[in-house]
């Protein structure tokens, strides 16, 4: 008897891989965003005296996306009204720029140009909500079931209406890479090893390249995390790590010739999608792939050091290509900016 109950308990594991496979339910999702998207109004609209963010990159972003819709080149993000003679080449991506203008597009159809700039810019960021709190809410889901799941929506709830970055006017990347990298985060805890969750996750992580670069430190540890799991998992995990891999090397490229001016394919800035990150998302992503196929099937000590060959050809590679971006990059600003601006 005690035998014939034992088979009938669940596994842990199996009840933990009932919870991996679960998708986050749309009712619930929609539940959530609604009720943080009604509170983001409710404590911002109030107070708004403008129907753009009171951030100085909000105020920008619209001057940049308003250039481009009055017939900039989408290759040339410079800004010719700010700095010295010649403008200032802005680090910003198109990326951001192409969903803003579009909306400001499609409302201009049925409205004024002010008010067209106004629903846009406002449902912009409110909008952004909801791949964040999907995110957030399908990690839950995967650390530790349905309790877990509404606690991650409700911490996420109360996170996006407590700071300015999902406020109407908001139009700044910053809020485009939390949505990111909460997807990203999600994708990570398919304990299934899908192809398809880490094609998701090294997708984002180019994008969140291409849109900032302030976010590269995760993408090295997201990077470094699934290489880890690749050698620690083997052949089981080589789908997903070469998922993962061609993702990011293809959405990177996609995003560099997409965006970037044919004049300057060759330069390489620390601070936006250059030659530089491109070379190495491309080669990492194509290193992590090659690496997956060929040494999956040798033993764990094989794989260790596979992966340690790899990341010494790629550690040398960056200091190849970019070796100035491993320095802080306030170390070659003017001294009297740093005793003027940053001291102050």
């Amino acid at each position: 008897m005690a035998k014939t109950v034992s088979m009938d308990l669940p596994h842990p594991s199996q009840a933990d891989d009932r919870s991996l496979r679960a998708e986050l339910p749309l009712k619930v999702l929609a539940a959530y965003a609604v009720a943080a998207i009604a509170a983001i109004l409710l404590v911002s609209l109030p107070f708004a005296t403008d129907y753009v963010g009171a951030d100085n990159d909000d105020i920008m972003r619209l001057v940049v996306v308003r250039d481009l819709l009055a017939g900039q080149s989408w290759f040339d993000p410079t800004q010719y009204r700010l700095g010295l003679e010649g403008g200032t080449l802005m680090h910003w991506s198109r990326l951001v720029d192409l969903p803003i203008a579009n909306l400001i597009d499609i409302f201009s159809v049925f409205a004024g140009r002010e008010r067209a700039e106004a629903l846009a810019l406002a449902i912009w960021p409110l909008a952004l909500t909801v791949p964040l709190l999907y995110g957030m809410g399908l990690a839950g889901l995967r650390l530790g079931g349905r309790p877990t799941m509404h606690v991650a929506l409700l911490l996420s709830a109360i996170f996006v209406v407590s700071i300015n970055r999902f406020q109407p006017g908001s139009i700044d990347h910053h809020n485009v890479q939390l949505a990111l990298i909460a997807i990203v985060a999600a994708m990570l805890l398919d304990g299934r090893f899908r192809a398809r969750s880490f094609a998701v996750a090294g997708a984002g992580c180019a994008l969140a390249i291409a849109i900032g670069a302030e976010t590269t430190p995760l993408v090295a540890v997201v990077c470094l995390l699934v290489a880890f799991k690749w050698a620690w998992h083997g052949e089981p995990f080589l789908r997903a790590a070469s998922a993962f891999g061609l993702a990011l090397a293809l959405v990177t490229t996609l995003a560099f010739f997409g965006t970037i001016a044919p004049a300057h394919y060759r330069q390489v800035t620390c601070d936006n999608l250059s030659y530089g990150f491109y070379a190495l998302a491309t080669f990492g992503g194509g290193a992590l792939f090659l690496v997956a196929t060929q040494a999956s099937r040798l033993e764990r000590n094989g794989r260790f050091v596979a992966l340690l060959v790899a990341g010494a050809v790629i550690a040398a590679a960056t200091l190849a290509i970019a070796p100035g971006c491993l320095q802080n990059p306030l170390n070659e600003l003017d001294p009297l900016l740093k005793t003027f601006w940053l001291s102050g």
